[in-house]
């Protein structure tokens, strides 16, 4: 995304059972320039990275 887009999370949840990480994220972006939104017309997006860091 651009620098200029916001991120904003408003639901992260990550549980561990067994052998297998579970997680959701729910969230928006928002101030995403319109030449850039006008890229993504008809695509499918997808996340990049997904990172967990320990507390």
């Amino acid at each position: 995304m651009e620098d200029d887009a916001n991120v904003e999370l408003d639901d992260v949840d990550v549980n561990i059972y067994g052998d297998k990480i579970e997680f959701s994220v729910e969230g928006e972006i928002t101030d995403v320039p319109s030449e850039l939104l006008t890229k993504f017309i008809g695509e499918r997006l997808s996340p990049v990275e997904i990172t967990f860091e320990k507390d």
